[in-house]
């Protein structure tokens, strides 16, 4: 069992890796996102959703889930999905 003191010092050194990871999928999916007005490069952003938990997403542009995925009438352009792998698999 851990001591109160050395939780604390884990937990806030897992907070500080993840939110690391987190930054480094973020920029990595700015470099990939697709460039036309910079809207969807620059909606591009880390969000904390608890202690152990975030979002790296592109928040309040509409058009980021068809950019990623595609469409119909549209071939994907992934930038989040690609960026998860890069990262992921400079850290192994």
């Amino acid at each position: 069992m851990l001591t109160p003191a050395l939780q604390a010092r884990l937990d806030k050194a897992i907070t500080r890796k993840l939110k690391e990871i987190g930054l480094d999928i973020e920029r990595e999916a700015k470099k990939l996102a697709p460039v036309d007005t910079s809207n969807l490069r620059n909606s591009i952003r880390t969000e904390p959703v608890d202690a152990d938990s975030l979002l790296v997403g592109s928040f309040g542009v509409d058009y980021a889930p068809y950019q990623e995925f595609g469409t119909e009438d549209m071939a994907a352009q992934p930038f989040l999905r690609p960026a998860v792998e890069t990262v992921k698999a400079r850290r192994k």
